[in-house]
């Protein structure tokens, strides 16, 4: 449902991580009930997309993601990681 869709608004780890990967728009909503938000917020600073986590629908900006600087980043890690299962096969 999210590679199809214009726009996704979310308030899950899951739905922010498909989001970023099919470069769709999104905003994510702080859980409050369930603190479950660190690892949402850790996934948007990595990805320098931080103002996409609201708290309140007033305060959602509609700033353009920079999907070139998502997918430098993801490619980065990817490199990282592939290098670090390389080196750890090999000892």
């Amino acid at each position: 449902m999210i590679a199809g869709c214009e726009a996704f608004m979310s308030n899950s780890f899951h739905g922010t991580a498909f989001s970023i990967l099919f470069h769709k728009p999104f905003h994510v909503f702080k859980r409050h009930r369930h603190p479950v938000n660190s690892r949402m917020e850790s996934l948007l600073t990595l990805f320098g997309l931080k103002d996409r986590l609201v708290e309140e629908e007033s305060k959602m900006q509609d700033n353009m993601i920079d999907w070139d600087h998502v997918e430098a980043v993801k490619d980065k890690k990817l490199k990282e990681s592939m290098d670090f299962l390389k080196r750890v096969a090999h000892t």
